[in-house]
C-alpha cells in the first residue's frame, strides 16, 4: 500500500509538470508559433495517457441525475448572462461566430477535450497530491484559469480586457463543474454543464445579431 502511494506520487507529479511547463508554459514561445492543431494533438496524447494510468479511479460516464439537468439548464442562463454582460462593458469579444471550425471548437470539441484536461487528466494527480475534493477544486480551477489567462500576452491590446473577464468568469465555471465533478465521481457530469455554458454563450450572440438585424 505505501510503496503504491510512493510510487504514484511521482507520477502525479510528472503529469502536472509535463501539462503547467511543456503546454502552458511554452505556450506563447511555442505552440503559439504553431498551428493551434499541434497543442490540440498535445493535449489528446495527454488525456490518453492519463486515462491509462488512471483508468481505475474515474469513470468517464454516470446516470445523469436532476442536478445535472438542473447545473446545464443554469449553465445554459450563466453563459448566455456572461455574453450579454460582455456588451454591457463595451468588451471586444475576440471570436468569429461566422466560423463552423469555432462554433465546432466552442460547442464541442473544445468542452470535451478541456473536462477530460482538467476534470480527469489533472484532476487524479491533483487527487493523489491533495487527498481532499477541495484542494482539488481549488487547483484545478486555478489551472483552468491560467489556462485561459495565458492569452493575454499574446492577443491584441484590443482584446486584452476581454482576457482578463474571460479569466473572471472562467474560474467561477471552473468552480461550478469542479463541485459537480466532485458529487457525481464522472467526467460527464462536468462536460455537460461546460457544453451548456458555452452553448448559452453562442445562444446570446445570436439574440444580439437577431436585435441588430431588427434595428
Amino acid at each position: 500500500m505505501n510503496a503504491s502511494k510512493s510510487t504514484s506520487k511521482p507520477i502525479a507529479i510528472a503529469f502536472l509538470f509535463a501539462y503547467i511547463i511543456v503546454r502552458m508554459g511554452l505556450d506563447a514561445s511555442f505552440w503559439q508559433t504553431l498551428s493551434e492543431y499541434y497543442s490540440y494533438a498535445f493535449e489528446t496524447v495527454f488525456v490518453a495517457a492519463a486515462a491509462l494510468i488512471y483508468r481505475k479511479s474515474f469513470r468517464w460516464f454516470s446516470p445523469l441525475s436532476l442536478g445535472d439537468y438542473l447545473g446545464t439548464l443554469i449553465a445554459i442562463c450563466s453563459g448566455f448572462f456572461i455574453f450579454k454582460a460582455a456588451g454591457q462593458f463595451h468588451l471586444t469579444v475576440p471570436f468569429d461566430f461566422t466560423s463552423k471550425e469555432l462554433l465546432f471548437l466552442l460547442l464541442f470539441f473544445g468542452p470535451v477535450l478541456e473536462e477530460s484536461i482538467f476534470r480527469m487528466a489533472l484532476w487524479e494527480p491533483c487527487k493523489v497530491l491533495l487527498g481532499s475534493d477541495r484542494g482539488v477544486i481549488a487547483a484545478t480551477t486555478l489551472l483552468f484559469a491560467a489556462g485561459h489567462g495565458l492569452a493575454f500576452w499574446t492577443v491584441p491590446d484590443a482584446y486584452k480586457t476581454f482576457v482578463l473577464y474571460q479569466t473572471f468568469y472562467v474560474v467561477l465555471l471552473g468552480i461550478a463543474v469542479g463541485m459537480r465533478r466532485s458529487q457525481s465521481r464522472s467526467v460527464l457530469s462536468p462536460t455537460l454543464i461546460h457544453l451548456g455554458f458555452n452553448f448559452g454563450f453562442w445562444l446570446g450572440t445570436l439574440v444580439s445579431l437577431g436585435t441588430r438585424t431588427q434595428t
